[in-house]
């Protein structure tokens, strides 16, 4: 207690002197660690700290003197005999020993704290704690320090005791005097002063020497023998990541396939000719060129991960958490009490199969991890199921994960060649800590112990403790001592105290260790213990066993109850998983079966003294709660007819039944024990099953599948039935039943006691014979094809050979057999896309071609092979049609489902008679490859697919949605001006008609900026060497005089030497006039701190109103194009326009930029951008030709999706508020999209009754009711409302406009903002912003109606621009933030509607591009001159726009005279060769005089320095002029400018070069002073 209290503090680093080589040259550091002891000590290395404490009160209550005499000595030593798991004779041995080896005189007494110090410095404790408890022996006072002489007895007695048991040579005493005095020169103390435990620490650690003893004999190997067992099986290897083929490895991780050269696998096909001929309708129906809108959205998953250990546990409220395939799913088992049946939410974020999984100890948060090429660890919420983090890139797959006790860290455990154990912060998703651990062998479990300061690792070799040290983990071996025999490691449990770590053997034993030291060992199983797991609730320890037993343990490993699953009715016993409820009623087990049980860990009486009560491990249940499929994979699935029920076949020779409508599985059976059930098939009248095993076809009845009807094929010369058997006796032969042992006994077991594990079935093998079967649609016949390439057509009456069609050696493989609906014919198709067909009565091919069959009404209302008239373009780009594995069609839905060999699930419109690759939806929701498609029921809503290789079967709920619109007239453009019935003028609602319809209505290349050279590029983004190599490719290019201009230029006769190095000074951006409102809409926001944000150029501004200063985000390369806020408030997102374009999320607080995200090549802007309400997503349009939507996990920087969007331009982003669905408005177009998981789909937005036009803003109105009382408002969903170009709202009812608020504004609608509604007292509470090109701002109530509005046209508010392109409510519902197409931003009162600022904060020019920038001479004043047709002067000190000036045209240049009192402004292309004289003198800016001497458009304007002469230039060419002006009467406003001369600049130039000077300046004929021109009316803002 004293070190530990002593040791907090922080002693000065150690720095030792000059001569410390020679002063303790003799002593010397140690090198490695110690191995070798004097026997007599080795029973008591590495023992645990509580022995030592133990050890050393035993020496305060009976030693009397600090020498030890033989017999006190024993009896202290005899407190370790429990420890040393030794008998009291044997325990006096022992000690009679190793006192005898440390009596080195032979004096029979040896030095009592020699002892205590040296079995101290050989425990198990830390360095640091042996250091502490060594200075606590020597601190004779007690007072918690130690004088130099003490400290020279500490360290040698303690080195003395270690080299008698290591058998080394002992300094002499004066080398201990040094290292003590040198123990206080570190500290700068003198030698008569005393030295803290903390400063004696500080020392040890920072001396080489010192620290080198301490480490020397720290981590003594285990002097425990090692358990002799072979390697560990097949049951306990890692998880291994499938080979994957680079197809199937782009399409899990959602990137694009090169589909070069993809084409129509159909085109000049045999197959064509007979779909022409016989299979084409009357009224073939047209190809749609658009994806269905329909959609599947995962409901159910059946099955359970059998590859994991651990991995099936109780989360928060009670839903069972576990891996199946690629998903993590929740199951929250029927309530009958609330009447509520069975569910489940998914987790389908995993590309790969889900091979580990852990829960916090809430149980509210879940991390799992899959086993993929580049496994992912995902940490996910298990109440919302929604993505929390991603956690780094792996290698190899994941074999253990567990989180710290409070959640903040996350232990992974690789299975690569290194064995890599990584620390993730979960909420910075930092890696804290990374290291491989090979040298521990295969590590099969890591896990934190309490307190989060380290863990453990079960590997093959034993246990190994990793200690946090700074920022590193210092590894350990576990001390089993004398108690055990090392043996390989399955499992690990942390128990309730600190660095107490149960764990589970190969040998079947159990172990508590207690820090590094083995406390207890038991003998738990009969065979390997899979899994442990503690309770905390309970204090109770559960394992689960090779033995299918599930055994609970107290705290001191003593059994409390055995759960054994042989007395139940199981595929698979091994205990795989097991754990207990909170309660500790319920133990829930998952098996090698595929099983998850929940089963009762105490006896429970039964309330009807007639019926029995439960026994510990009964089911709690009729059978288990789920199960799936054990066998190495999947092999075929059918659904029945009627829909309720689905069949698999399993590798296992199982199978199994389940109910769609209660999703359990319903009834199973094993029909062979080494064959698959390789295909199965429903009669039509659903009362029987054809199972494919091998050679053979068994008929089974659905009612009880071991009720065999018929076995197929009848050996040759008997009749149909088993074995040649008759029919009539095969009907009631049963199959071989399942084998099911009593309900007592025990496993058959080898030599060491280990259960011996039955096989497991082969896959399916090369020589199986029956490859397909098929019924025929009225049930009366079933035909089958096997290896010999014959077809046997069979009759269900009496299941005789009806007839054989035996295909020619060498032919193409047979893909597809189906029968006519009247059961006549055969269709066969081939690999080689032939369509063949065989009379069912004889075999033969029609004669006489498909002619008669087509007049006979010959129809085939099954295509069961990919070659069909159906489903010529069934199948994705990215493969050819033999690789759909089954493809099926509703006519009910006009669907098609596929599934093809690389997972992916597709829909189709039915029939798909394209060509070409028809437009699909996908789902890539299992591992390669899907096994098999169905739909569910002759007018299904739902959908069936299951996974080869991930054993689980999807039931996907569909929502089938298709709708064609007809197409309507887009609606007419708002018009400027009209009128009322009346003939009353209306009043004009677009202000500036020459500004045309701005970017919102334009796509692709033209609305991007000029292209920029390579060089400005190169420039943006740094780096010499991409300049030049810039330069180089733009060599010629750039501007290169006719003559160099220095032949004619004079050098000053102290001409200086040109500088080697660019100017020390350097530019900090200061202020920014302006924001980039007239082009973008929804750009201006608030942030949390009440900042505003808003686009200017390249930049983001954060405009602190309170302190006049901004910060900026400075991370584009070209003019920022849209911005939206994160719903924190702190961070923006900002999009860009240029080629290759990026968006940015930055944080406003700071500037700094948090992540990037590039679009790639081929894009010229982004076009919309939007956070999710929940923060995790950042979704955003890219331009391109398919305008793409890109949806990232932007904190892990991860793609969820990239999906074309349609042709037409997006203009608007919303998330729903629940996060799950994505409306996407733009261009005459709107489009939800759906999120699910993984999966992203989209649904066409649907006008119905309503004009077809641009949409330019989007929201989605909360409905606080939504989820009842105790719903959180910000995640219900609510109405999804949508602003017009003709001023309307839509209001959207699912993906369907159903209902248009009309006359919101007079014109578009360019913003929407939704918050929550604030309270009043009067009438309905404002929920919604609304800003229009009519220049009026609305706030809306949930019904749309208005509440209040500000009309900027109104002119007490002076706006510029009134056209509102951006408008928004601060957090507490007092002001309005909004932005004009002026470039200008307001705050308004929203009670009042007041300006709160009188006059804009941010002002700038608002159209097309700046021309004239010019500085005051004297002042610090700035002048700027642009398309907006403004002079604006800006104020340096006061930082704002001072006084303003409007034009009569655009200002192309701009010059101050040298006094300031005049501006020379030359006017644009609305007014070429003008220059307009402003006076400054006056409060308010005037012209008082135009001069125009040319038509051509003025470029350039200059006043000599004198102020005397005023020269204006035109642009380049052939007709290009200089004027000079002559400043008569300067002082007077206006004053008197005469035309002085005017140069042909193209002709001077030719002179000039030519070498005569002379006659370019050739003065201009004197001339009158023109009429002035008269200056332009003054335009009113």
């Amino acid at each position: 207690k004293l070190f530990a209290s002593t040791a907090a503090s922080s002693p000065r680093p150690y720095s030792a002197p000059a001569s410390w080589s020679l002063r303790v040259g003799t002593m010397g550091q140690v090198v490695g660690k110690a191995k070798s002891f004097d026997p007599a000590v080795e029973p008591f290395l590495n023992l645990p700290a509580p022995a030592i404490n133990r050890l050393w009160t035993s020496f305060n209550l009976s030693a009397e003197t600090w020498g030890l005499t033989m017999d006190p000595f024993v009896t202290i030593c005899a407190e370790l005999a429990k420890d040393l798991g030794l008998e009291d004779l044997e325990m006096r041995s022992k000690s009679e020993a190793l006192f005898t080896l440390l009596d080195t005189d032979n004096n029979g007494i040896i030095d009592a704290l020699e002892f205590m110090s040296l079995i101290a410095m050989l425990s198990a404790m830390d360095p640091s704690d042996k250091v502490g408890f060594i200075y606590t022996v020597y601190d004779f006072s007690e007072s918690g320090e130690l004088l130099i002489d003490e400290i020279t007895l500490a360290v040698k007695s303690t080195c003395v005791g270690l080299c008698k048991v290591s058998k080394r040579q002992s300094p002499g005493l004066k080398e201990f005097e040094e290292l003590a005095r040198l123990a206080f020169a570190s500290v700068e103390k003198p030698s008569d002063k005393k030295l803290s435990a903390a400063e004696f620490l500080g020392y040890c650690r920072a001396n080489p020497t010192a620290s080198s003893w301490v480490s020397h004999y720290d981590d003594i190997p285990d002097a425990a023998a090692t358990m002799d067992l072979p390697e560990p099986g097949s049951t306990f290897d890692l998880p291994a990541a499938p080979p994957r083929t680079e197809k199937e490895a782009l399409l899990l991780a959602g990137l694009p396939v090169d589909v070069a050269g993809a084409s129509s696998w159909f085109a000049e096909k045999p197959c064509l000719a007979p779909m022409e001929e016989l299979l084409k309708p009357d009224e073939p129906t047209a190809s749609i060129s658009t994806p269905p809108d329909s959609q599947l959205d995962a409901e159910w998953v059946y099955g359970v991960a059998t590859a994991a250990r651990g991995h099936v546990k109780y989360g928060a409220d009670g839903g069972i958490v576990y891996p199946a395939g690629c998903a993590g799913v929740v199951y929250r088992g029927a309530n009958d009490e609330e009447g509520t049946p069975a569910s489940q939410s998914l987790f389908m974020e995993h590309l790969d199969a889900v091979g580990c999984l852990t829960l916090s100890a809430d149980g509210a948060i879940a991390a799992t991890a899959d086993v993929g090429a580049s496994p992912k660890v995902i940490v996910w919420d298990v109440k919302s199921c929604k993505m929390v983090a991603v956690l780094g890139d792996f290698s190899a797959p994941v074999v253990a994960l567990d989180f710290s006790d409070d959640g903040s860290k996350l232990l992974a455990v690789s299975s690569d060649a290194d064995s890599t154990v990584s620390v993730y912060s979960v909420d910075t998703r930092a890696r804290l800590f990374s290291s491989g651990v090979a040298p521990l062998g295969t590590v099969f479990d890591g896990k934190w112990c309490v307190g989060g300061k380290s863990f453990a690792l079960a590997s093959a070799k034993g246990i190994s403790f990793m200690t946090q040290k700074g920022s590193t983990y210092e590894p350990k071996k576990g001390v089993a001592g004398s108690k055990a025999k090392v043996e390989g490691l399955l499992c690990l449990a942390a128990l309730g105290g600190n660095d107490v770590m149960a764990a589970g053997g190969q040998s079947g034993s159990l172990y508590k260790w207690e820090g590094r030291n083995l406390g207890v060992c038991v003998a738990g199983h009969t065979g390997a213990v899979l899994t442990i797991t503690y309770c905390a609730a309970q204090s109770q320890l559960l394992s689960g066993g090779k033995d299918g037993k599930a055994k609970i343990w107290d705290m001191g490993l003593s059994p409390l109850a055995t759960l054994d699953l042989f007395r139940l009715e199981s595929l698979g016993r091994e205990v795989l998983s097991v754990c207990m409820s909170a309660a500790g009623d319920r133990v829930l087990v998952a098996t090698s079966g595929a099983e998850v049980w929940e089963l009762t860990p105490v006896a429970i009486p039964s309330e009807d003294e007639e019926q029995p009560g439960k026994q510990v491990g009964d089911s709690l249940l009729p059978g288990p709660v789920f199960a799936g499929h054990s066998g190495a994979e999947v092999c075929t699935i059918a659904a029945s007819p009627a829909g309720s029920e689905f069949a698999t076949g399993d590798s296992d020779g199982v199978v199994r039944v389940f109910s769609a409508e209660s999703h359990s599985l319903v009834k199973s059976a094993k029909l062979s024990e080494t064959k698959p059930v390789a295909q199965l098939a429903y009669s039509p009248d659903g009362a029987q099953i054809a199972v494919v095993m091998g050679a053979s076809i068994e008929i089974v009845s659905t009612e009880n599948l071991t009720e065999r009807v018929a076995k197929l094929p009848p050996v040759e010369g008997g009749e149909p039935g088993a074995d040649g058997a008759p029919a009539e006796e095969a009907a009631t032969e049963p199959p071989a039943a399942v084998e099911e042992p009593a309900a007592d006994a025990e496993p058959e077991l080898d030599e060491e006691g280990n259960p011996i594990p039955v096989p497991s079935p082969p896959l399916l093998p090369v020589g199986v014979d029956v490859l397909m079967i098929q019924y025929s649609p009225d049930g009366s016949l079933l035909a089958a094809l096997d290896t010999d390439a014959k077809i046997t057509i069979y009759s269900t009456a009496n299941w005789s050979v009806k007839t054989t069609v035996q295909r020619e050696a060498g032919a193409a493989t047979v893909t597809g057999l189906d029968l006519s609906e009247d059961g006549a014919w055969l269709q066969v198709g081939t690999a080689d896309f032939e369509l063949l067909y065989f009379s069912s009565e004889n075999g033969e091919a029609p004669p006489e071609g498909l002619k008669p069959l087509k007049e006979a009404g010959v129809k085939f209302s099954t295509s069961s092979g990919p070659v069909s008239y159906e489903k010529q373009g069934a199948y994705p780009v990215y493969c050819n049609p033999t690789e759909v594995v089954k493809a099926e069609g509703s006519a009910a839905k006009s669907l098609l489902v596929a599934g093809d060999s690389f997972g992916g699930v597709h829909l189709f419109h039915y029939p798909c008679v394209s060509l070409t690759p028809g437009p699909c939806s996908t789902w890539q929701a299992h591992t390669p490859p899907v096994a098999g498609v169905s739909f569910l029921g002759p007018d299904p809503t739902h959908i069936i697919s299951v996974g080869r290789a991930d054993r689980t079967v999807i039931q996907w709920a569909l929502d089938a949605d298709e709708v064609e619109e007809p197409p309507k007239e887009e609606a007419e453009p708002a018009e400027p001006a009209d009128e009322d019935d009346d003939g009353e003028e209306k009043e004009v609602i677009v202000q500036d008609e020459t500004d045309g319809p701005g970017e919102d209505f334009m796509d692709g290349p033209t609305v991007s900026k000029a292209d920029k050279p390579a060089l400005y590029h190169a420039l943006i983004a740094g780096g010499v060497a991409a300049v030049e190599a810039a330069k180089g490719a733009e060599a010629g290019t750039e501007f290169v005089g006719i003559q160099d201009f220095t032949e004619l230029s004079v050098a000053p006769s102290d001409r200086p030497e040109p500088p080697s190095n660019p100017p020390p000074d350097n530019l900090k951006l200061d202020w920014v006039h302006g924001a980039s409102t007239q082009g973008l809409r929804d750009a201006v926001r608030y942030n949390a701190a009440g900042e505003i944000v808003y686009p200017a150029a390249s930049l983001a501004v954060v405009y602190n109103k309170p302190d006049v200063t901004q910060r900026f985000v400075s991370a584009h390369t070209d003019s920022v194009t849209c911005l939206a806020m994160h719903p924190a408030g702190d961070l923006v997102a900002t999009g860009q326009c240029g080629a290759s374009p990026s968006v940015v999320v930055a944080d406003t607080n700071t500037g700094d930029i948090i992540c990037r995200f590039e679009t790639g090549p081929g894009f010229c802007g982004i076009s919309a951008v939007d956070f999710s309400p929940d923060g995790s997503l950042l979704a955003f349009t890219a331009q391109d030709p398919s305008n793409t939507l890109f949806v990232y996990y932007w904190q892990d920087g991860i793609l969820k999706a990239k999906m074309p969007s349609g042709p037409n331009k997006v203009l608007s982003l919303a998330f729903s508020p629940d996060s799950k669905q994505l409306l996407q408005v733009g261009v005459d177009h709107f489009t939800m999209w759906y999120i699910r998981g993984k999966f992203l789909k989209s649904k066409r937005g649907i006008f119905g009754d309503f004009p077809v036009q641009a949409l330019l803003a989007a929201v989605w109105l909360p409905d606080p009711d939504a989820g009842g009382e105790d719903a959180d408002p910000s995640m219900a969903n609510g109405t999804a409302v949508m602003g017009a170009a003709d001023g309307s709202i839509y209001k959207l009812d699912g993906r369907r406009v159903g209902d248009v608020v009309g006359e919101i504004h007079e014109a578009s609608i360019t913003t929407m903002y939704a918050y929550a509604p604030f309270p009043t007292e009067e009438g309905e509470a404002a929920c919604l912003c609304t800003g229009g090109k009519d220049g009026k701002i609305k706030l809306l109530a949930a019904d749309l109606s208005v509440v209040s509005e500000v009309n900027l046209r109104d002119p007490m508010y002076g706006v510029f621009k009134w056209a509102v392109k951006s408008a928004c409510v601060n957090k507490d519902g007092r002001k309005i933030l909004a932005a004009t197409a002026g470039s200008e931003i307001f705050e308004f009162s929203t009670e009042d509607q007041s300006d709160m600022n009188d006059g804009p904060l941010v002002t700038g020019h608002s159209r097309g591009a700046l021309w004239g920038l010019a500085a005051h001479p004297i002042q610090p004043e700035y002048a700027t001159v642009g398309d907006d047709r403004t002079l604006r002067l800006w104020s340096i000190e006061e930082r704002r726009l001072s006084r303003m000036l409007a034009l009569q045209a655009e200002g192309a240049a701009v010059a101050y005279s040298p006094n300031g009192h005049l501006i020379a402004v030359a006017l644009g292309s609305e007014a070429p060769g003008v220059v307009s004289i402003v006076s400054t003198l006056k409060p308010e800016l005037e012209v008082v005089k135009d001069l125009k001497d040319t038509d051509a458009l003025i470029t350039d304007v200059k006043f000599s320095p004198d102020g005397k002469l005023l020269a204006a230039a035109t642009g380049d060419g052939p007709d290009s002029v200089v004027v000079l002006y002559d400043c008569l009467n300067t002082t007077t406003p206006g004053g008197t400018f005469v035309l002085k001369a005017k140069f042909d600049l193209a002709q001077a130039t030719k002179t000039v070069f030519g070498g005569t000077v002379a006659a370019a300046v050739e003065p201009a004929e004197p001339v009158e002073p023109a009429e002035p021109v008269e200056p332009a009316e003054p335009v009113e803002p």
